[in-house]
């Protein structure tokens, strides 16, 4: 319901960016599949640098909550990854 439309919101608002695209403008009825087309169609364009440092990100978050949330007795502090990210 909700939810789930709000995700694929919120998703498809930051897919240019994760290829280094310009958000394309869709107006009128199925919005969402034309904004897909419109993407798929310059993906030609992508900038690989934007990419890299995206998925290199999300690889990197994804690492760190599974390491505080196995190592949080030992360690007793959480590792601020989002902060050091945001710094780099």
């Amino acid at each position: 319901g909700f939810t789930t439309g709000a995700a694929v919101h919120v998703f498809s608002s930051q897919l240019p960016a994760l290829f280094g695209l310009k958000s394309p403008k869709v107006q009128g009825a199925w919005k969402i599949p034309k904004f897909y087309i419109k993407i798929f169609k310059t993906l030609p364009n992508v900038n690989f640098m934007s990419i890299t440092i995206a998925f290199t990100s999300i690889i990197l978050l994804y690492t760190a909550k599974q390491l505080n949330e196995k190592y949080k007795k030992k360690i007793r502090v959480i590792v601020p990854c989002e902060l050091l990210l945001i710094i780099i």
